[in-house]
């Protein structure tokens, strides 16, 4: 029986190609005791219609209609109702599996955890099919778990959206408005409460790689927030001795992928600005005894090439861009 309500957060803005694939993977969930969320953000198509449509089906569906105030505000506009012991978060042109609440929960509980995290797809035009494989579980404590999302990558990114938190985590914590790359500046906060995490060994949401999406819609506003966001990030983390180095990692990271996406707006007066000319000597300044090369994979080798000409990087990472987006679109 499921007794515990989940509360599943779905932020909605003009998505309405692909509602209702998501919202049909999370009501047929095998795990039915549901709180369903439907935050229409002020959408301009017709996808605040489909979701009160949908509530007039499913009685565990709650809509909230509201003003757009970013992907932030409509999480937060979901947490401040929530009703649900634990919460979940999909975004709208995402899916999940039926399966993926079902195990999250039981995983959660049957380990006495505070989060439990699931691997995902990414896929852009072939809809990728859940397998449910026999999985393994790891165990993680608080802040130690930032360690395997900055260095080893054995747990799956600062990701909000595949995993299972308990409700109390978000007492104090809400995602930071008008910003891109909210999960990274959010994720961690609710690390440091966390008691205990864990991960589950299966992939069990699939994340849409479109081109038009937020996350990859790159200005220069995304490109600040993000450097905001890691900052914000590795001030925390540097306020503890055993996690300079998984800051560090961060920022490599993030400052890496910040300066190669300039390549994506053909804009390289940009990398004359202070914010980029900071991040950029600060990627010189770091001694390759504080990195580890194994698990940077081959952001360590931009990095040592970005030490030497950052122009010439730069460009042959937009070469490695566009491979990488094609290998992925098959």
């Amino acid at each position: 029986m499921d007794k515990d309500l989940i509360s599943v957060i779905v932020p909605v803005y003009k998505v309405e190609e692909y509602l209702n694939r998501c919202v049909d993977s999370i009501i047929n969930q095998t795990y039915k005791n549901l709180e369903i969320i439907l935050v229409d953000d002020g959408s301009p198509d017709n996808c605040g219609k489909i979701c009160d449509e949908y509530a007039k089906l499913d009685k565990r569906i709650k809509v909230i209609h509201k003003k757009n105030g970013g992907l932030s505000d409509a999480r937060n506009a979901g947490l401040d109702i929530a009703k649900g012991k634990y919460i979940g978060f999909v975004d709208s042109d995402d899916y999940i599996s039926e399966n993926m609440y079902k195990i999250l929960h039981k995983e959660l509980v049957k380990n006495k955890a505070d989060i439990s995290i699931c691997d995902y797809y990414t896929f852009d035009k072939k809809y990728p099919i859940f397998k449910l494989n026999d999985y393994e579980i790891r165990d993680y404590y608080s802040l130690n778990a930032l360690d395997y999302v900055n260095i080893t990558g054995l747990i799956p990114g600062d990701t909000t959206w595949n995993k299972l938190y308990k409700r109390k985590l978000f007492k104090s914590i809400r995602f930071p408005l008008n910003r891109v790359y909210e999960d990274v500046g959010t994720t961690y906060k609710i690390y440091n409460i966390a008691k205990k995490i864990i991960t589950v060994d299966i992939k069990l949401y699939a994340y849409f790689y479109r081109k038009n999406s937020i996350s990859h819609n790159i200005s220069l506003k995304t490109l600040l927030d993000m450097i905001e966001m890691s900052n914000n990030k590795d001030d925390f983390l540097y306020n503890f001795k055993d996690f300079k180095k998984s800051a560090i990692h961060n920022k490599i990271n993030c400052y890496t992928t910040v300066l190669l996406y300039v390549s994506l707006l053909n804009d390289y007066s940009l990398l004359k600005r202070k914010e980029f000319l900071d991040i950029y000597n600060y990627l010189k300044s770091i001694k390759l005894s504080d990195v580890d090369k194994k698990y940077l994979g081959y952001k360590y080798y931009i990095f040592l090439s970005l030490r030497i000409n950052k122009y010439l990087t730069i460009r042959l990472w937009h070469i490695f861009y566009l491979i990488k987006h094609k290998l992925i679109r098959k």
